[in-house]
């Protein structure tokens, strides 16, 4: 569900702006919806839309085929197209930040660092469009966005050498740190943390060759991150210094972590190697769904393929 409120055409003049402009934008794909529209009186069934996508559309288009073109000596310039649809992402993701503000600190009284609110912000451009996405997108800027957007219902205070705290006029600034020190609040502030440097790692990380390598199996090129395995080693054996001890437990609890934060996407070795040896021992696709059932490995439809291929390749 989108974050942002739905508006209804009320103007004659805006339902045949937006006519003309489904008409114009919209590709054979889309060809559906123009046919929808077609013949409907679209403010008797108020008809409604974004504002901000509204005003994105009704802007001259262009294909993205002539969002870049190239100039006399062969250098890339960006069409304003791209740059407009940029800006209203950047707009859109700033918006449900601020619906997030509004719901658990402005209303809710909760307490959170401007840096986890930053990462939120990359969290939905990451999510919903990476090819906008921006790491050097400033804290600053996201902080005057939200002082415009809340005046003085926001609160900012920075603690030493640490990322400023954002919290609700209706508390103190003491009351504030009372909560960002509760055991709840480290916590949340821990998992978000954590959360963050799964993601990056996974955007970052090499994807795994399909059919893989027993060598790229057991090469190690994708592991979880170093703060993530360091948690669960200190979670585990109350101590970082006993890496070598909980090793196993903590590679395997860390690559079923890194694959549900990240809904599947990040595909770590331990899923496929366990549904492999699984498979290979019991010849039991039932077993393998069994453990896919509870997130321990990758289901049955891929891995069959590759083992047939494996099979394939020591017949001949």
């Amino acid at each position: 569900m989108s974050c942002l409120a739905m508006s209804v055409l009320v103007t004659w003049s805006r339902v045949v702006m937006s006519r003309d402009v489904m008409s114009r934008v919209f590709s054979a794909p889309h060809f559906d919806l123009l046919g929808k529209s077609d013949g409907v009186d679209l403010r008797a069934q108020e008809a409604r839309y974004h504002e901000s996508c509204h005003g994105s559309y009704v802007s001259t288009p262009c294909t993205e085929q002539e969002s870049q073109s190239v100039d006399s000596e062969g250098a890339s310039v960006e069409c304003n197209w791209y740059m407009r649809q940029k800006m209203h992402m950047m707009k859109h993701f700033v918006i449900c930040v601020s619906i997030h503000v509004r719901n658990n600190i402005v209303d809710s009284g909760h307490v959170e660092r401007i840096s986890m609110l930053r990462e939120r912000y990359f969290e939905y451009m990451h999510t919903h469009s990476p090819k906008y996405y921006n790491a050097d997108y400033q804290t600053r800027k996201l902080k005057g966005k939200l002082q415009s957007h809340f005046g003085d219902s926001l609160q900012f205070w920075q603690p030493n050498f640490k990322s400023e705290l954002v919290y609700s006029s209706t508390i103190g600034t003491v009351d504030a740190v009372e909560v960002a020190t509760s055991e709840t609040w480290i916590l949340e502030e821990a998992a978000a943390t954590l959360r963050r440097h799964i993601q990056t790692g996974y955007s970052t990380s090499e994807s795994l060759p399909w059919p893989p390598s027993a060598s790229h199996l057991t090469s190690q090129t994708v592991t979880p991150p170093d703060s993530l395995m360091n948690f669960l080693t200190l979670l585990i054996s109350g101590k970082i210094a006993d890496k070598s001890k909980t090793a196993a437990l903590t590679s395997s609890f860390a690559a079923d972590l890194c694959s549900a934060a990240t809904r599947g996407q990040w595909k770590m070795p331990k899923h496929v190697l366990l549904g492999m040896t699984v498979h290979h021992m019991t010849g039991s696709a039932q077993l393998v769904t069994m453990l896919n059932r509870y997130r321990h490995c990758r289901t049955v439809s891929p891995i069959l393929p590759f083992l047939n291929w494996r099979l394939q390749l020591q017949i001949r």
